[in-house]
């Protein structure tokens, strides 16, 4: 079997050679449903990327995944997944004099005896360039994990060469290029680098990857340990000659009753196994470190043999790293957030069903952002698309749940939902009892809250609430947590209100515009998804569409017309003044989170055949004058946006490429109005489900857990 897989259930398989045409991965075994498009990929593509520093290769390759197969409409769908990268700066003349000698150090003269053929272009298979497809492949995992689990993945830069970190602080570790977790030693690092270029050679180092968030029980007892299995998958990066997993070879030196971790009621003493016990996940931090040997490639002269059996001399010319360990850190985070997924679904597919009494939970996010005291949470309409939401967002933020309540209408109770390795079992909400719940996140209708909110309050919970029933009143804050989080300390009724979707991501958008220039007036026209509507609106959309394609009649329940292939100039009811409520929303809401009710705020709500994202059209004139560099300028520093504004074709943000299921609010097609002296355009886009309603609400529950503890 020739090896270019790994992986049981979720199984990759690269393809390709340093300088041929392409490199490649087929990821089979992705669950459907998964929301990815090529922008994901790119965060840690360029992480690993060559030509990022000058201690590191000169290469320089745009790494652009094109995604050929296994996603639809930005969805995984549960076929194999064939993704493609094309190589476009690799320079094969400077390998020309070395084609026939063997390099001491690399896989020549092994792949010579294996095969009887080699490309010497670059290392051909064996070359780290393979490893980006790797990385590729382990963006999915990563993400998959962060959802369905709350599994974060976090690598680092733990020796290089002789040096090691003075101190360790993860939060800096982006800041630099060596991944590095003490920014005082990142000017020593610069130095050492520069002193092993000039003199020709390289040196090896140390990468560290953490896992948090992982579940107790996943792994094998003999042949599929989760350890061995890491361990045979990040000895199969280039350049790797050791891996260890918690204390590893520092165990050797250990007494038994130094070693063994011990277990209590607030869990684990200690982690010298590394999270992993018996082959299987302990739910402690899964703890890596890989060895990466000095790189072969040297100007320096050295003795070997060409294929014929003469002796030669051989220098290596060309574009090479110093030190591979450098650009190592997302490679070995993709090989573990590979294997832990392959084991998830291994695990998932033969002990789904066990049941396992509740035990004390190992302490899993000993640095967390969020204060690590146990918070008793309620979802209220957690079978809805928003209450799925906030149960991946909580997993995915690692928020700090003692008791979790899902509640919904009689109609689901005893549905099932799955949070993290459990499986909890929905409650009728009119037979619950709210007395010891501590935050209430309600995502059913009006009518629930208007009936249960209080009654939460009154209890003792803190309700955040994303119907409408509490936007206009006075004694109930209306926040975005980018924008105005101050305002949620005075809320009288113990209920905090969350914006309309379509005002949430316009708000992140216009805020720090008014704080700089003051916004007098805001002309907006909304493109707005059909899960604002709910699921039934989705249904609608995708049998319409289905039967159009198929010369069928096309029936309309939800909408008053057809939606599919068609916008409706229409959302909410319609009022006195001919505008609808949904398009008031966006008047007093407005005014009220900005805190100015002499804004004019004008606004038309529009249905498009989009699942999910909504897309706003805004147009806005400001007391001060404000260029379009300088709206970027801040709207770059805004919390929570990112913004997407190339003056080329495709350079904008949309719903589908960039919005739907991701965090952000995306801005693009910033400019300065042509026919008015203060006046800027932007385009806004954001997920409605995730942005627009339950990330906002989840980022309020973290302000008032902070605020307690």
């Amino acid at each position: 079997m020739a090896s270019n897989t790994y992986g049981k259930l979720f199984a990759v398989t690269t393809f390709g050679e340093s300088h041929g045409p392409a490199i490649g991965c087929v990821v089979d075994g992705c669950p459907p449903g998964l929301q990815i498009d090529s922008a994901d990929f790119r965060h840690d593509l360029e992480r690993r990327a060559t030509g990022k520093s000058r201690h590191t290769s000169a290469r320089h390759e745009s790494d652009e995944v094109e995604i050929l197969s296994g996603v639809y409409e930005g969805r995984t769908t549960g076929t194999p997944i064939a993704l493609l990268i094309r190589n476009t700066d690799a320079r094969s003349r400077d390998y020309a004099k070395i084609a026939e000698q063997f390099r001491p150090g690399h896989a020549d003269y092994t792949y010579w005896h294996k095969y009887g053929i080699r490309d010497p272009r670059g290392g051909g298979r064996s070359s780290a360039r393979e490893t980006t497809m790797r990385v590729a492949a382990g963006v999915i995992a990563r993400k998959w994990l962060a959802q369905r689990h709350g599994i974060r993945i976090q690598g680092f830069l733990s020796q290089l060469g002789d040096i090691r970190p003075a101190s360790m602080d993860l939060s800096v570790v982006e800041d630099n290029p060596f991944f590095w977790p003490d920014a005082a030693q990142v000017p020593q690092l610069e130095a050492y680098m520069d002193a092993l270029r000039k003199s020709g050679d390289s040196v090896g180092a140390r990468v560290d990857v953490w896992a948090d968030g992982v579940p107790p029980g996943w792994g094998e007892p003999i042949y599929g340990k989760l350890d061995g299995e890491l361990a045979g998958a990040l000895m199969s990066i280039n350049a790797v000659k050791g891996v260890e997993i918690g204390a590893g070879f520092g165990a050797i030196g250990q007494k038994g009753s130094e070693h063994r971790d011990g277990l209590g009621p607030d869990g684990f003493a200690s982690n010298h196994a590394g999270g992993i016990l018996g082959g299987i996940s302990s739910g402690q931090r899964v703890t890596c470190s890989v060895a990466f040997k000095p790189t072969s490639s040297l100007r320096l002269p050295v003795d070997s043999l060409d294929i014929h059996g003469n002796t030669v001399e051989v220098v290596t010319t060309g574009r090479h790293d110093p030190c591979v360990g450098i650009r190592a850190t997302p490679i070995c985070e993709a090989m573990v957030a590979a294997v832990l997924m392959d084991q998830a679904l291994r695990h998932r597919a033969q002990c789904g069903d066990v049941e396992v009494p509740t035990l004390p939970t190992p302490q899993q996010f000993p640095d967390s952002p969020v204060m690590s005291k146990p918070v008793n949470v309620a979802i209220v309409g957690a079978t809805g698309a928003v209450g799925e939401t906030l149960l991946a967002i909580l997993a995915e933020r690692q928020f700090p749940i003692g008791e979790l309540h899902l509640l919904a209408s009689e109609r689901s109770a005893g549905e099932k939902l799955e949070y993290g390795a459990r499986k909890l079992v929905v409650l009728d909400i009119a037979g619950f009892d709210p007395g010891g719940v501590d935050i209430a996140l309600f995502a059913a209708g009006s009518s629930v809250s208007r009936e249960y909110a209080a009654k939460f309050a009154a209890a003792g919970a803190v309700v955040i609430d994303n119907s409408s029933e509490f936007r206009g009143d006075p004694d109930v804050p209306l926040v975005v947590a980018e924008v105005n989080p101050d305002a949620l300390r005075e809320r009288p009724r113990g209920i905090i209100a969350n914006p309309n979707c379509s005002t949430m991501q316009l708000m992140v958008a216009l805020a720090p515009i008014h704080r700089r220039a003051t916004i007098e007036r805001i002309n907006i026209a909304t493109y707005q998804s059909v899960s604002g509507t709910g699921r039934a609106a989705m249904y609608e959309l995708g049998k319409q569409t289905a039967d159009m394609l198929n010369f069928r009649s096309v029936e309309s329940n939800v909408y008053p017309v057809q939606i599919a292939f068609n916008v409706i100039p229409h959302g909410g009811d319609f009022i006195d003044n001919g505008y609808t409520t949904e398009e008031m929303k966006l008047v007093w809401e407005t005014r009220r989170i900005l805190g100015d009710d002499r804004i004019g705020v004008n606004a038309t709500v529009v249905r498009v055949p989009v699942f999910y994202g909504h897309s706003e059209a805004v147009h806005i004139e400001t007391r001060d004058k404000l260029t379009a560099e300088e709206a970027r300028e801040l709207l770059r520093a805004q919390p929570g946006l990112e913004v997407v504004d190339e003056h080329i074709d495709g350079g904008y943000p949309t719903a589908v490429t960039h919005a739907s299921g991701n965090d952000p609010v995306y801005v693009g097609r910033i400019r300065e109005d042509i026919s008015h002296p203060r006046g800027l355009s932007l385009w806004v886009v954001a997920d409605n489900i995730r942005k627009g309603a339950a990330l906002n609400a989840v980022q309020l529950a973290e302000l008032v857990v902070a605020e307690r503890q």
